[in-house]
Order: structure tokens, then C-alpha cells, then sequence
């Protein structure tokens, strides 16, 4: 009786089909062709001009047949990360569904590329657990996915794994992406791209999406457009009316396919829909040499299997699913022996999971979970695998299993230096090996978990590490007990200036606070001769010595190191004021700020403008930044003439009525005079005190001159004998006045 009446709606629905295509077909109703072109555009284009969509000009045309949409944009100011949500909403809410779908771009998990928009297989995996972008992943009959191993399964293809990474950061992906999906491509761990995609392509209905990729290498858009000519013509014979009638055919045959399925399925007979759905051999064709790869997406009414795999998926990706059930499916999943293709997605769920506020029966779950022996088993067998597994994925199975509680935080810490120690940073080493341990360690300094990051003393390093360039840019990327014993070594005289970039940043650590370390470290530097300002700077060039300069005070200023006291590096600061690079003279405003802050700490102790290499330093940075405002100032040899040129220039811009702090920008430190100017300009006005009244009113009212320290009593001390000089009672009040509001501000 079951079987008569399946049998008799079997009939009626192809009955039924059969109409509506003959009615649609009659009134011409229109396919929509969706695109996401994340890079190139090329296929997208040849798409539309095969369709009648654009003429060969590339001007938009009306179609009688097609509609054309596309997806990726940003109008609207959407952060890189909302368009595709944007555009499934926009799909949803005007009813809109996708007939064809066209995904250009770059691949490795991500669609990337140059319209600097992304779109990830999770995004696509979220959105199709949630049915939020059912127009685009549900309804398709045809979707192209241009891009490398898009449809690629875990079998290994002509290229290695290291060539696949090493593609990927040329890309721009980083070190522990590539690795992570260099894995997800040809590892056990995780499922495969394909499987992936067929996922995100699955129905609950009769529509089996054909999907068309590439399962290795795929070609440019550029490169790819004589192929899909080639398929245009044979299939098509370039008429859209051809292309059109494809499309209806094609729904109706997989209709009747998945009736004859059901039918079979009902009376018992074991023929799959797998076996009923045909690749497209001339589009195979066509492609032929490129790695094209064919495939449906599931079609979950009729595989119990496929069906379990997305709703085991989903449970971690639907946003309204309470922790106890992701819980239970954890449960579920780990006590099955093949649970490590959904490790990362456990693994992405307990890494948000606040288990201070699980209830008691989600509590009792994950207690439950604890007790999965063979799963702990399995994930410690990975962790110890190093022949197989890349060392991100081994550190992040042992964050995993401290998650789990199967691992304290010790144990786990003792693994990671494990594989740091046994994998990273021993011998023989390499460029990728060195690109992986800077990875995992900016990772960890982005996440806040640098001091976690495993510390190793001058002895458990190689020796050959240490002193090999660029190798030893490994050094960097560790925590070190002993960073001063490695700096000894880095600095010996016949290193290199690698080495020295090296020590520099060993010196920069956060963590590196010795204050007589450090700076001992940085007078042993100079004497060595590795800063100075002369012509030719040694072992590294005077624009970068520049650059460290500013880093060292920072540095030094960080960990309150009595830099005051430091002449050495008074002494290279006053070297790099100005230098030579490239037979051309450059300042050095990082410098300046540094012999400020002497010249300000020591104010009355030493008048570095008495000094003549400092005087003409100091005169000659004047000259350079205010160039060529102060050329003439190149003409007069005596410095203390050029310093009260300079100092009169200063005055004469504080007098202007339409005074503009841009004038004395040169001469400024965040917008207040520097401090070796100081002297110079009250000896000026106690010797012109004609020039006092607009000085000090400009100086006050923009706040140019704050009165601190050792030089606020010098300060007032200069106004003191003004105000007894001058005759002038208009000075006279305004110097009372700039006295009481010094003096009030003890």
C-alpha cells in the first residue's frame, strides 16, 4: 500500500514538473546569475557576455533570460567582515534566489584577493547551519568556485605541503595560517575543502547543487577565460537560450533523479542518487589538464550519513543552541574513535566556553567528558607525533586537552616547550622553521600570553643558532633567562650587523627590565663602535642608528634607567644630530629630543651650548630643519654668532602680532621650546629687554615655555634681574606678573 502510493505521487509530481517547466518555459522567466568576485573579474565577465548580460565593449545589456547580481561590495561603509552578512540579508529580505553562483578569488580556507575583501568556508559553514543565505547556498543549481583546491580532497597532489605554505605567505597569509591550512588541506585533522564545500552546498530538498572547482593548482581568471570559451562553444554554441534551457533541464532531471532515489529507497533496492548524478564531460573537457573537480552538494533527505555530519557540524555553529547541547555533542563526538576530523571545531567551542558558569547538569556533562580515556589517548598520540603533525597543531592540541582538563597548565607548558625545543630551535634549522616560531610567538604577544611563552637560558640554545645569520632572527622570537649572556655573544668584534639588529631587540624585550643590564649593554654598544655619527656609520647605516635611537631612550625611559648619567649616550646623540647619507646632510629630531632631556636634567650642572662640538652640532640641526629658511647661517663660522641668530629668529616670531606655531616648529619639542634653548634666550632678553613685553606674553599665552625642575629657579632668577634692569614700566608689570604665576605654581 506504501509502495502504490509513493508510487502514485511519484507520477503526479513528474506530472507536475513536467508542467511547470513547459510553463516556464513559455513565459521565459528569468534565472538570476549571482557573483562574489573577490579577485579577478575575468570569469565573472566571459559569464555575462557568453549570457547576452554585457556586450563586447563590457556595457551591461538586458537579458531576456538572465538576471545579474553581484554580491561583494562595500558599499554602505561595512567593515570588511560584514559584507557577506549584508548580502545574504539583502537575498533574504527581497526573496531572491540564486541560479547560478560565480566565487572568484585566491584560496586556502579563505576566499582573499585583490578587492581586499575575504570570504571564509567558516563564514559560509555559519551561514549555512544558521539557513540565513538559503537563496545562495540552498538553492543553486550551478555554483563555480575559481580558486586553488577549492574542491580538494586530502589525497596529495604534485605539490608538497612546504610548496603549498610557502604559496600561502606569499599571499600574505602569516606563518601559523599557512601552516594551519596547509594541514587542513593534506592532514587528517579537520575535514577536507571538498567535503567542506558539499556541506555548505547541502539541501533538505530535491535540488542537488552541481559544484565545479579545482582539487590543486588552479588557473588565473586571465588564463581560465580560453577554457570556459572552449566550454561555451561546445556546450552552448555561445547562445543563451542554450544555456538557459540547461538550467531547466537540469532541475528537472535531478528532480526525477531524487524521485527515483526516494522510490528505490522505499522499496528496498541499495542504488544510491550518487551513482544518478552525472559530471558535466564537456565542461570536464574543457578543462582538461587544470585540475578541475566535480561534485554535488549533499542532499541530506537521502544520506543519513552526510546529514549527520552537518548536524553534528551545525550544533557548534547555530546561534541558538544551548552549551548543554554542544556539550552532549562533544560527548557524542569524542567518544567516537573517529572524532579528529571535528577537532578544530571542538576545539574553537571550548576555547570560548566559560565553564565558571556552566549549571550543574552541563557541569555533569563535561565531567563526563573527562572521562574519556581513549580520546585523551588519541589526542596524546598527535601532541607526540612529530613526524605528522606540524607544531601548531600539536601546541594547540595541548591547549585543547588543558581545556579538557586532561592537561594542567604545567603539563601543558612542559609540551610546548617540548616542541619548541625538539622541533624549532634545534639543529638543523631553518627559514621555516624560524617562520613558524615567530609566528607562534607574535601570536602569543597579540593574545596577551607572551610571558606563558616558553624561556630558555644561553645553554639550551645551540650554539650555532646563536651566532648564525639570519638563523639566529630566531632568538628574537623566545623568552630568554639570560639575555645578557646572549647579547655578550651576539657583539663579539667580528660579528655582523645582523647580530647587532638581533641584540637591539633582545634589549627591547618587555620583559628585559635590569636596569644596569640594559645599560651597561647599551655603553658596550657604543664603544664598540656599532652607533656613530660619523660620515660613515658603522655596521649599520646612520638613517637606522636614527631609528634605534628613539627605541633605546624608549626603552630606557621604560624601565626609569638613570639615562642623565649615561655620557655615552649623550655623546652618540649629539653624534647623529646631523650626518651624512648619500652625500646629503640629514637632522636627527629623535636625537635632539634626547640631548633635551639631558640638557633639561642637568641644567645647571653642565651648559652643553659652551661646548663647541655641541654648539655647532646643535646650530648645524638649526640650519638643516629650517632650511632654507637659515641658510645664511651656513656662511658664519663663529657658532656662538649663528646660536644669537637663532635665538633672535625665535624672538622676532614670538613679536609677530599674526603669530603662527608653525614658525618656530624647528625649534619646538610637542610644541614647547627645547631646553638647550633655555639659556640662550634669557641671556637674550636680560640684554634686550625691549624685547621681553611680547616674548613673555606669547610664551605665556601659548603655553611654550613651561618653568621646571632646575630651570624654573633659573627661570626667575633671569626675570628677577629683567625687572631690576629695565626701565619700562609696561615690562616691568608684565615680568611681576609672569613672576607671580611662576611662583604660584610651586
Amino acid at each position: 500500500m506504501k509502495n502504490n502510493l509513493f508510487s502514485i505521487i511519484y507520477i503526479c509530481i513528474s506530472v507536475l514538473i513536467t508542467s511547470n517547466y513547459a510553463t516556464a518555459k513559455n513565459q521565459n522567466k528569468k534565472y538570476n546569475i549571482c557573483a562574489i568576485t573577490i579577485n579577478s573579474d575575468n570569469e565573472k565577465i566571459l559569464f555575462q557576455k557568453k549570457l547576452g548580460l554585457m556586450d563586447n565593449k563590457g556595457n551591461p545589456k538586458k537579458s531576456k533570460y538572465f538576471n545579474f547580481i553581484e554580491l561583494a561590495n562595500q558599499s554602505g561603509g561595512l567593515k570588511k567582515n560584514e559584507w557577506f552578512d549584508n548580502a545574504c540579508k539583502q537575498l533574504t529580505e527581497s526573496k531572491t534566489s540564486c541560479d547560478v553562483v560565480i566565487i572568484s578569488g585566491h584560496f586556502g580556507g579563505t576566499f582573499f584577493g585583490s578587492s581586499q575583501l575575504d570570504l571564509s568556508l567558516e563564514d559560509l559553514e555559519k551561514h549555512s547551519c544558521n539557513n540565513s543565505c538559503k537563496g545562495l547556498l540552498q538553492d543553486p543549481t550551478e555554483v563555480f568556485l575559481f580558486g586553488c583546491n577549492t574542491l580538494a580532497g586530502k589525497n596529495k597532489d604534485r605539490r608538497s605541503p612546504a610548496e603549498y605554505r610557502r604559496v600561502l605567505i606569499d599571499d600574505g597569509f602569516t606563518t601559523e595560517q599557512a601552516e594551519r591550512i596547509a594541514s587542513a588541506r593534506y592532514g587528517e585533522i579537520g575535514r577536507s575543502f571538498r567535503a567542506r564545500m558539499k556541506m555548505v552546498f547541502s539541501a533538505n530538498s530535491k535540488d542537488a547543487t552541481h559544484l565545479y572547482g579545482f582539487d590543486s593548482i588552479a588557473p588565473s581568471g586571465k588564463n581560465i577565460e580560453g577554457a570556459l570559451k572552449n566550454y561555451f562553444w561546445k556546450k552552448f554554441k555561445n547562445k543563451p537560450i542554450n544555456y538557459y534551457n540547461h538550467l531547466q533541464q537540469e532541475k528537472i532531471k535531478r528532480l526525477n533523479v531524487f524521485l527515483s532515489a526516494a522510490k528505490k529507497r522505499t522499496t528496498g533496492e541499495k542504488k544510491t542518487l550518487k551513482s544518478k548524478l552525472k559530471t558535466n564531460s564537456t565542461y570536464k573537457k574543457s578543462m582538461r589538464g587544470i585540475h578541475e573537480r566535480q561534485c554535488y552538494g549533499n542532499l541530506l533527505d537521502l544520506d543519513a550519513k552526510e546529514r549527520e555530519i552537518k548536524e553534528a557540524s551545525c550544533t557548534f555553529y547555530k546561534n541558538d543552541i544551548a552549551d548543554l547541547v554542544k556539550l552532549k555533542k562533544t560527548y557524542e563526538l569524542l567518544a567516537n574513535g573517529n572524532f579528529v576530523s571535528f577537532i578544530p571545531l571542538i576545539e574553537n567551542y571550548l576555547s570560548s566556553l566559560n565553564k565558571d558558569k556552566l549549571s550543574k547538569q552541563e557541569l555533569a556533562t563535561f565531567n563526563k567528558i573527562k572521562e574519556l580515556n581513549s580520546a585523551k589517548k588519541t589526542l596524546l598520540k598527535i601532541i607526540n607525533n612529530n613526524k605528522i603533525h606540524i607544531p601548531q597543531i600539536r601546541i594547540s592540541i595541548a591547549k585543547l586537552m588543558n581545556q579538557l582538563e586532561w592537561l594542567s597548565e604545567q603539563e601543558v607548558n612542559t609540551k610546548i616547550n617540548s616542541i619548541i625545543r625538539d622541533d624549532l630551535i634545534s639543529l638543523p634549522t631553518s627559514a621555516v622553521k624560524v617562520d613558524i616560531l615567530c609566528s607562534l610567538y607574535k601570536n602569543s604577544i597579540k593574545n596577551g600570553t607572551v610571558d606563558d611563552f616558553p624561556s630558555f637560558s644561553v645553554n639550551e640554545l645551540p650554539r650555532k643558532l646563536i651566532l648564525t645569520p639570519p638563523y639566529n632572527y630566531a632568538l628574537t622570537c623566545l623568552n630568554h633567562k639570560d639575555p645578557i649572556a646572549i647579547t655578550k655573544l651576539l657583539l663579539k668584534p667580528s660579528q655582523t650587523s645582523d647580530n647587532f639588529h638581533i641584540a637591539h631587540q633582545l634589549m627591547q624585550s618587555p620583559s628585559n627590565t635590569d636596569k644596569e643590564a640594559v645599560l651597561s649593554f647599551y655603553k658596550d654598544l657604543i664603544k664598540k663602535g656599532f652607533l656613530n655619527g660619523k660620515k660613515e656609520c658603522n655596521y649599520i647605516d646612520c638613517p637606522t642608528a636614527d631609528v634605534y635611537i628613539q627605541e633605546i631612550t624608549d626603552k630606557l625611559l621604560s624601565i626609569n634607567a638613570p639615562i642623565e648619567n649615561h655620557n655615552e649616550f649623550l655623546k652618540i646623540n649629539t653624534d647623529i644630530l646631523v650626518y651624512t647619507e648619500d652625500n646629503q646632510q640629514w637632522a636627527s629630531p629623535d636625537a635632539i629630543e634626547v640631548v633635551n632631556y639631558f640638557s633639561r636634567k642637568n641644567f645647571n650642572k653642565v651648559n652643553y651650548l659652551k661646548k663647541p662640538k655641541i654648539l655647532n652640532k646643535v646650530t648645524e640641526y638649526f640650519i638643516i630643519m629650517n632650511d632654507p629658511n637659515l641658510n645664511h647661517l651656513k656662511a658664519i663660522k663663529d657658532d656662538n654668532e649663528r646660536l644669537n641668530l637663532i635665538v633672535s629668529d625665535i624672538v622676532k616670531n614670538t613679536k609677530d602680532n599674526r603669530f603662527n606655531p608653525h614658525k618656530l616648529s624647528n625649534y619646538t619639542n610637542k610644541q614647547k621650546i627645547i631646553p638647550i634653548l633655555y639659556k640662550p634666550l634669557m641671556t637674550h632678553l636680560i640684554n634686550n629687554t625691549n624685547d621681553v613685553a611680547l616674548f613673555v606674553s606669547t610664551f605665556e599665552k601659548h603655553n611654550l615655555l613651561t618653568p621646571e625642575g632646575e630651570f624654573r629657579d633659573y627661570y626667575i632668577k633671569s626675570l628677577t634681574k629683567i625687572k631690576q634692569k629695565t626701565t619700562s614700566p609696561k615690562v616691568k608689570t608684565i615680568v611681576e606678573k609672569a613672576l607671580k604665576t611662576v611662583i604660584s605654581n610651586e
